[in-house]
């Protein structure tokens, strides 16, 4: 059985939108270079695989071609909606973070 994976390419993305969308999801020391850069813009990459039976989804992601996450998280997470926003051109109109 094949498992089918999204691969979006978002580009540069502000370091302060990179905040917003995984600033709950990753620790302080992969955001570190972001956080003191926030002016700056950070090459995302994200890989997301087929949505589990149990409502869950392996997520892989990628800053400036450095692997930060790859882990399995619910669907209802808001980095995925943040992730959605951010797809849409809707981020960069609010900062939460």
């Amino acid at each position: 059985m094949s498992r089918m994976i999204e691969k979006q390419d978002y580009g540069e993305v502000s370091n302060l939108d990179i905040l917003t969308v995984f600033g709950a999801e990753i620790s302080y020391n992969q955001l570190k270079y972001i956080e003191k850069n926030k002016q700056s813009t950070t090459h995302l990459r994200v890989e997301y695989n087929a949505v589990e039976k149990d409502d869950t989804q392996l997520i892989t992601v990628w800053f400036n071609s450095e692997k930060v996450i790859d882990k399995k998280i619910s669907t209802s997470c808001d980095m995925l909606y943040f992730l959605g926003e951010l797809e849409n051109g809707y981020l960069e109109e609010q900062h939460y973070y």
